[in-house]
């Protein structure tokens, strides 16, 4: 009998009701390689892997063909181990009894090749070990000396062939002999690359739970990595963690194109398919594998369909997030965008400590905090002189053992400490984020991490340096904080003593760069010296005070992060003329300058060990060499042309032809391809034009007191040519008796014009000062809390420059709230349209277009989404509060029926009038009387959402309108069609007329009416967020009959309808 323990509740029992899945047996009688002999026989006809295979094509693997790739990997495993069998069995005295023969991998290859090696490995009884290719070759040297590897397998790129060839000079010395093997490819494993016949079966013996069947290792930023070692009971205790989640995962595909399988997060990808029906979407298998940059990462997961996504931060755009600290402005962003970020918290140690994907969406401004996984027993250790913040550990139970004990309970029991510290959340008990380490341990956004206290001390040796702090935190990259000697102090603001003090220092940090691994390198631009004026604390033990010199060095931290974006060698001038030749030396020398060797013209960077940020060096050097000798423009130039075009050859090729292109000046022809292509360039170019430079926030002292909102608000529901201001504003520019008649039009109060609570200003928005006297909009912004824009021309024949003033006049209006004296800027709300959405799939989610090519249509949605891109970015990049609204049609107030003439639903009414004819369509209509969206905008104004819709929850059909407008009117109800073709034939007969469409002003819509109008009628939009902030919303009564009696009735008084 099996003594496996298992919880007697299990919350969320995976796959329950997915037909092609069977869930397996979880009572110890498989181990976990064993459950993928179990799912070929049993499963037969689920998909394990996905892969995009081609433009719009996709390639599913299933359990039976991952079994034989597995079965096929262990035979070549098996026939190695064979030769050398002596030497395995002559280290069974020193291996530990537990431990079977040790294989070693050190590889860059695909997701399925790596998982077969290592599952094959495993099912064979052998153990093993995935060794992280960031190592450096003393710390690979150091983890196959520990863990007793004879046989290593390597792929076949420079960059492993090189790491593996110094490490393995590096234990000869030591009279350690190993023997290098080719590393599996998918090529030679897969149906299609195997022999016709299939292999004869491989004898597979019964696993023991309790011996060890894989090894990972620590990070390696102490001293050396340290081995891990996992058993098969660990790792099957470890399968069920998605069932102590709160979601049944089977069936879903999960998005592992980032993770590598060297990670322990990539070995539990593995380990949650076989029992809970995952399905892993990766990479197509390639030799050399793909580069997951951030837009591949993007693009697999999109056409692999992936539902769930789990990667490091450093590629942004995920649910659940793992491996390293969310950077809290990336994050805050990412949530404001409406990403559903999921902390992923766990160690190789102990494996999951969050909950795994709860069921409940977090709140925007909640993403960090997580609950402990249900499975675990766990102790928080507080923190002296800190009531919110423990050491989290784990217990050793009956149903879990970490990894590694280091440490026991007040009873006893054992525990694994793991040196992180969590907060408690303010309200919730049962909710925590991330702190920091107990050991100062800095984690950086890509998952690595970095001890600096042996750093430190590297640095410290030097003469010129009195102490050394390291910071990076969430970040892509380390940085140092050095405080000189004091004989050696200067004033950092001095560029030329900076750049000569770096270079007296260097030969310390190229010391730590030996020392450290890859993810710990310091770069010379990312070393902050100490101002005099601030010196660092100490404590009495004379160690510098970490947190709080960090605290006060923030500016100068965050200046070097943002300098960092735009970093190249500025060393290394620019050819005085860009010919073939010299463009291809020029790429050779910055090459050579960030890889700190030489390489040949056709050598793959990435194969040859470049990482991503020296592919953001080498991008900036090149930009900036372009920037200094050349005009030609770059705001368009793709942030990843490195990944694309990855040797020096290609490289210099590339820019070549953009010196080329620009010369001859950009071509397009007629196709519908290139007009698109010519859109897409031109509203990118409208979005750079008006999102550069923004102007600091900058509190200024004897700021007025806030004024409320009512007296600031635009009155933006009753004339778009109006603009709020305060009570105290000019007269002399106010628009007196014309605002006393909008009023009177839509049945308000025209006192309250001569109140002093609304005062109405002519401006034009994209000239300077707003077109306001300097006075005038001075005191606008000093007294502004609150800024709703909603004035845009409505007219669907315009192209997108006949806009450009609109979008000057919305980065105005960016530019007076950044200059407020306020301690914040006030809001924005800037009312967008469902126009924007013509070429998105429904029902659209209330988040940022992130591309061009999403919005290419009319010149009016292309223009308001340029105006959205113009906001967010404002928001992303100075933190002002804004709000996109994208409003639907909005339909006559509720109470008197005032409806702008100039809108296509009276044009068309006025003409269904003329053509003595309604039509009747087949969809439902999500209008929103415009008092009542009047109310919901008020409502959203300042929200911490980014992006709402503003559209009717509960639609109504559009026989209200037509059965409605056909018994007032007069006129009979006809499809839609036959109504188009009537209004085609009234423009064909009037064309030189030119008072018909005074009569018919539905003629200068027919293109409108007969193709974007069911375009714009398609799209379903969600109002899921925006019914959470707006009431009015919420609570919306649905049109009917008396609307439609409202609205005739209004335009008949105005003369707009005939009687």
């Amino acid at each position: 009998m099996v003594n496996f323990p298992i919880p007697s509740r299990i919350p969320t029992p995976q796959g329950q009701n997915c037909p092609t899945f069977k869930p397996p047996p979880l009572d110890g009688s498989y181990t976990v390689p064993e459950l993928f002999d179990y799912n070929a026989e049993h499963n037969t006809e689920h998909p394990l892997f996905v892969f995009a295979d081609g433009e719009n094509t996709t390639r599913t693997v299933r359990y039976p063909e991952a079994w034989r790739m597995i079965k096929r990997t262990a035979k070549i495993v098996q026939g190695n181990y064979k030769r050398l069998e002596d030497r395995y069995v002559a280290q069974e005295n020193v291996r530990p009894a537990e431990q079977g023969p040790t294989i070693g991998i050190l590889a860059s290859v695909d997701t399925i090749s790596y998982f077969s090696m290592i599952v094959g490995t495993m099912r064979l009884g052998f153990v093993p070990f995935p060794i992280s290719i960031r190592n450096s070759p003393a710390g690979v040297a150091h983890l196959i000396s520990k863990t007793h590897v004879i046989q290593l397998y390597v792929s076949p790129d420079p960059a492993m062939q090189r790491l593996c060839k110094e490490a393995v000079t590096l234990l000869e010395k030591d009279g350690v002999h190993v023997e290098v093997l080719p590393m599996i490819q998918f090529a030679n494993i897969s149906d299609e690359g195997a022999p016709a016949k299939e292999e004869p079966e491989i004898e597979f013996g019964k696993l023991d739970l309790d011996k060890v069947v894989c090894v990972m290792h620590s990070s390696g930023s102490t001293s050396f990595p340290k081995p891990i070692y996992f058993s098969h009971r660990t790792l099957l205790q470890w399968t069920m963690l998605p069932s102590f989640g709160e979601v049944d995962l089977c069936g879903m595909i999960l998005g592992v194109h980032a993770v590598p399988l060297f990670h322990a997060m990539g070995i539990v990808n593995v380990i949650w398919t076989v029992v809970s029906g995952l399905i892993m979407g990766v990479f197509k298998p390639s030799s050399p594998p793909v580069v997951p940059t951030p837009e591949r990462y993007l693009e697999g997961i999109k056409a692999t369909k992936s539902e769930v996504l789990f990667c490091v931060p450093s590629f942004v755009e995920a649910w659940v997030y793992s491996g390293a600290p969310m950077n809290k402005t990336v994050g805050d962003q990412l949530a404001r965008m409406g990403v559903a970020l999921f902390p992923f918290y766990g160690a190789t140690e102990i494996g999951s400590f969050s909950m795994f994907i709860p069921s409940e969406l977090p709140s925007v401004d909640e993403w960090e905090y997580f609950k402990i996984s249900p499975n675990l027993e766990v102790e928080m250790l507080p923190q002296d002189g800190m009531d919110d913040i423990f050491e989290a550990t784990v217990i050793h139970t009956q149903y879990f053992k970490p990894n590694v004990i280091n440490g026991t309970t007040k009873d006893g029991r054992g525990i694994y400490r793991t040196s992180d510290l969590v907060q408690r959340h303010p309200h919730d008990p049962e909710r925590w984020r991330m702190y920091g380490r107990t050991d100062d341990q800095l984690m950086l956004s890509t998952g690595e991490k970095t001890n600096p206290g042996p750093l430190e001390a590297i640095l410290v040796h030097d003469p010129h340096i009195a102490a050394a702090i390291m910071f990076g935190r969430g970040r892509f990259q380390n940085g140092v904080l050095i405080e000189p000697k004091k004989e050696f102090m200067f004033d950092p603001r001095d560029e030329r003593k900076l750049a000569d003090f770096r270079n007296k220092i260097w030969p310390a940090v190229e010391r730590l760069n030996q020392f450290a691994p890859a993810h710990s390198r310091l770069f010379k631009e990312m070393i902050v010296i100490a101002d005099p004026a601030k010196p660092f604390e100490y404590t009495p033990k004379g160690t510098p005070r970490r947190h709080v010199v960090i605290k006060a060095y923030e500016p100068e931290i965050e200046a070097v992060y943002d300098a960092v974006k735009d970093s190249s060698q500025p060393d290394l001038p620019p050819p005085t003329s860009w010919t073939e030749e010299t463009t291809l030396e020029f790429m050779r020398a910055v090459v050579a300058k960030v890889m700190k060797r030489k390489l040949g013209d056709g050598d793959d960077l990435f194969q040859e060990g470049c990482d991503s940020l020296e592919a953001t060096w080498i991008r900036n050097t090149v930009m900036h060499a372009l920037r200094q000798s050349t005009s030609i423009s770059l705001h368009g130039l793709p942030a990843n042309f490195v990944y694309d075009n990855p040797t020096i050859a290609t490289l210099a090729a590339f820019v070549a032809k953009l010196l080329q292109r620009s010369a001859a000046g950009q071509q397009h022809g007629d196709s519908k391809a290139e007009a698109d292509q010519f859109k897409i360039e031109e509203l990118d170019a409208m979005v750079a034009k008006y999102t550069t430079a923004f102007p600091s926030h900058i509190v200024r002292p004897g700021a007025v007191e806030p004024a409320s909102v009512d007296e600031v608000v635009f009155n933006y529901r009753y004339d778009r040519e109006a603009r709020g201001a305060s009570p105290r504003a000019a007269r002399c520019e106010a628009v007196g008796e014309k605002g006393k008649d909008v009023f009177k039009l839509w049945g308000l109060n025209e006192r309250l014009v001569d109140s002093g609570k609304v005062v109405l200003l002519r401006a034009d928005l994209p000239k300077p000062n707003l077109g306001l006297k300097e006075e005038t909009y001075k005191e606008i912004q000093a007294s502004v809390t609150s800024v709703i824009h909603n004035a845009w021309r409505v007219d669907f024949n315009l192209s997108l420059s006949s806009f450009e003033p609109l979008i000057m006049g919305v980065r105005n209006l960016v530019d007076l709230v950044l200059g407020s004296p306020r301690p914040a800027p006030p809001a924005i709300l800037f009312t967008s349209s469902i126009s924007v959405l013509a070429n998105q799939h429904s029902p659209v989610p209330e988040l940022p277009i992130a591309e061009a090519k999403q919005v290419v249509g009319l010149g009016y949605g292309e223009s308001k989404w340029v105006g959205e891109s113009v906001l967010l970015r404002a928001m992303r990049e100075t933190g002002m509060r804004a709000n996109v609204v994208r409003v639907g049609q909005l339909a006559g107030d509720s109470v008197v029926g005032g409806w702008n003439e100039k809108e296509w639903v009276p044009v068309f009414l006025r003409g269904s009038q003329v053509l003595k004819a309604v039509p009747k369509r087949d969809e439902e209509i999500s209008w929103i009387p415009v008092d009542v969206a009047a109310s919901a905008l008020l409502e959203m104004l300042g929200s911490s959402e980014p992006v709402l819709h503003l559209v009717h929850p509960n639609p109504a059909e559009w026989g209200i309108v037509s059965d409605t407008a056909s018994e007032l009117l007069g006129v009979p109800v006809i499809p839609y069609a036959d109504w188009v073709s009537k209004l085609q034939e009234a423009h064909r007969t009037t064309a030189g007329d030119h008072d018909a469409p005074k009569k018919n002003p539905a003629l200068n819509l027919v293109d409108f009416f007969a193709n974007d109008l069911a375009i714009e009628s398609s799209v379903v939009l969600s109002t899921e967020r925006a019914e959470k902030v707006s009431e009015s919303l919420r609570n919306a009564k649905r049109l009917g009959r008396e609307d439609v009696e409202k609205w005739i009735a209004h335009w008949r008084g105005t003369g707009f309808l005939s009687a």
